[in-house]
C-alpha cells in the first residue's frame, strides 16, 4: 500500500456528514483499502474494533486471538496496520506503548466486525480481559503498587464502561463482580457519582443473597458513605450484615459492625457506635482481618475525638498507622493522617497539626485523588479558623466544598459536627454577608491553587 492505506487528510477521512454522495466515496475508499489488506491482517483490524479508546499489547493479544489467529502473530499483524496507518501507536515516554483507531476507521472496523458474525464472542472475550483486568488491581489500588495499577485502570476507562455497558443486560454477577472491583477506582479518580449509578443498576438485578452480594453491598455502601447519603449507606450496611450473618461469614460480619458502627455516630449514638466498634476489633483481631484492624482502630480515634478525649484519639489513630506499614495502604494512611490533624487542631496543637494535614494533603495531590484532596482542605480550614484566621477558614471551606462536589461526593461526613462548630465561629467574626463572599471566593480556585492556599501560610 506504500503508506496509502487511506487516501486523504483525516479531515478527508470524516466528511462523511458533507452529503451522501462524499460519503458513498469515502466508503468505497475504505472497501478498496481494506481488499488490499492480507486475510489475517483483515481479521485483526476488525477485531480491534471491539476496544473503546486505546488498547494495549496485552489486551490485543487475549481478545483478539481466536482460533483462526494465533497469539504470536499479532505483533507483526499489529505493526503492519501501524505502518499503513490503520491504527495509531501512542508513544508515552517510560510507559507502555498503546494504539487507538480514528473514529471513521473505529465505525468502519465495527461494520466489518458486525458482518463477520464475531461480535458476540469478541465483545464476551472483551468483557472477560477487563473484568479480570479490575479484580486484578482491585487488591493492588491500595498496595505499595497502587499508582502504578490506578493509571492502568485509567488508561482503560473507556473499555471499562464498554465492558459495564456490554455486561448489564447480559450478565448480571458479571455486572456486579466488575462494577464491585472498580469501587476504589471510582473514589480515588473523582467519579462517585458514576459509580453509585453503576451500582445502583447492578444491586438491583442481582437478587442472589450470596458472598458477592454482601461484597457488592459493602462496597456500594462505600460509595453512599463518600456521597454523604446516609440512608443509601444504612441500607446497604445493615442488608450486607443480614447477608453475612445468614452465611456464618465473621470477617465479613466484622465489617458489617464497623459499617454499623458508623451509622450511629452519623446519627450522633456514640455509645451505640463504640460498642460496635469495639465488638468489631474483637472480631477483626479474632480473624487476623489487619485492613480491618486499621480501618477500626481509626474509627475508635474518630470517635474519640468526637468525645473531646484527644489523647485517646490520637492512641488509637497512631496504632492504626502503626498496623497500616504491614501493607501500605496509602488510602488509610490519608484518612488516619487528616484525623491525626484534626484532633491536634481541636486539642490546640497548630504546628503539630499542619505537621499531619500537610502530608495527608500531599498524598491525596501526589495520588490525584479528588476527595483526598477535598478533606485535608476542609481540615485546615478547621485549622485557620482556630487560629483565628477566619477569612482564610472560610475560603479553604469553599474549595473544600467544590472539590468534592465536582467529585459527585461530600468533603466530610462524621466529623462535621467537630469542623463546623470551628466554621461557626468564623462565620460568626465576619457576618454572614462576608461569610458568603469567602466562601465563594473559594469555590472559586482551581485544585491547584487550593493546594497552594492551604500549604503556603
Amino acid at each position: 500500500m506504500q503508506g496509502r492505506a487511506f487516501p486523504g487528510t483525516q479531515q478527508q477521512l470524516t466528511a462523511n456528514h458533507t452529503g451522501p454522495a462524499r460519503h458513498r466515496t469515502l466508503h468505497a475508499a475504505l472497501d478498496w483499502s481494506h481488499d488490499l489488506l492480507n486475510e489475517q491482517e483483515r481479521t485483526l483490524f476488525r477485531r480491534l474494533s471491539v476496544f473503546a479508546g486505546s488498547f494495549s499489547v496485552e489486551a490485543i493479544e487475549l481478545v483478539c486471538s481466536l482460533d483462526d489467529l494465533e497469539v504470536a502473530a499479532i505483533t507483526d499483524l499489529l505493526g503492519s496496520l501501524v505502518d499503513k496507518s490503520l491504527v495509531i501507536a501512542i508513544d508515552r515516554g517510560p510507559g507502555p506503548i498503546r494504539f487507538r483507531m480514528l473514529d471513521t476507521l473505529h465505525q468502519y472496523g465495527r461494520e466489518r466486525l458486525d458482518a463477520s458474525g464475531e461480535e458476540a464472542q469478541l465483545q464476551q472475550c472483551h468483557c472477560a480481559f477487563f473484568i479480570s483486568v479490575a479484580e486484578e488491581a482491585s487488591p493492588k489500588l491500595r498496595s505499595r503498587e497502587q499508582h502504578a495499577w490506578h493509571q492502568r485502570l485509567a488508561d482503560d476507562i473507556n473499555n471499562l464502561r464498554a465492558a459495564l455497558e456490554w455486561s448489564r443486560p447480559r450478565d448480571t454477577k458479571v455486572h456486579l463482580r466488575l462494577t464491585s472491583a472498580l469501587t476504589d477506582f471510582w473514589y480515588m479518580h473523582g467519579l462517585v457519582q458514576e459509580g453509585d449509578a453503576w451500582f445502583e443498576g447492578a444491586l438491583a438485578a442481582y437478587v442472589v443473597r450470596d458472598e458477592l452480594k454482601a461484597q457488592a453491598l459493602e462496597h456500594g455502601g462505600q460509595i453512599s458513605f463518600w456521597r454523604a447519603d446516609f440512608d443509601g449507606y444504612s441500607s446497604r450496611c445493615n442488608e450486607f450484615l443480614d447477608i453475612y450473618r445468614e452465611l456464618g461469614h465473621q470477617k465479613g460480619i466484622g465489617h458489617g459492625l464497623a459499617r454499623l458502627g458508623e451509622v450511629a455516630e452519623w446519627q450522633g449514638d456514640l455509645d451505640m457506635a463504640h460498642r460496635c466498634y469495639d465488638e468489631a476489633l474483637g472480631i477483626s483481631k479474632q480473624a487476623a482481618d489487619t485492613e480491618w484492624i486499621v480501618v477500626t482502630l481509626r474509627n475508635l480515634g474518630r470517635l474519640a475525638i468526637r468525645e473531646g478525649d484527644h489523647a485517646r484519639a490520637r492512641s488509637y489513630l497512631e496504632e492504626s498507622l502503626s498496623w497500616n506499614e504491614r501493607f501500605g495502604d496509602q488510602l488509610q494512611k490519608n484518612w488516619a493522617l487528616m484525623y491525626l490533624g484534626l484532633n491536634a487542631v481541636d486539642s490546640g496543637d497548630l504546628p503539630l497539626a499542619r505537621t499531619f494535614l500537610e502530608e495527608a494533603l500531599t498524598i491525596g495531590r501526589d495520588f490525584d485523588w479528588t476527595v483526598g484532596v477535598a478533606t485535608p482542605l476542609m481540615y485546615f480550614a478547621a485549622m485557620a479558623a482556630a487560629q483565628p484566621d477566619p477569612i482564610r477558614a472560610l475560603r479553604l471551606a469553599g474549595a473544600s466544598e467544590a472539590l468534592a462536589e465536582s467529585a459527585g461526593a461530600a468533603p466530610i461526613r462524621l466529623t462535621r459536627p467537630i469542623v463546623e462548630r470551628w466554621l461557626d465561629r468564623s462565620r460568626r467574626e465576619v457576618g454572614p454577608e462576608r461569610s458568603t463572599a469567602f466562601s465563594a471566593e473559594g469555590r472559586a480556585m482551581s485544585r491547584d491553587s487550593a493546594i497552594q492556599y492551604a500549604l503556603n501560610d
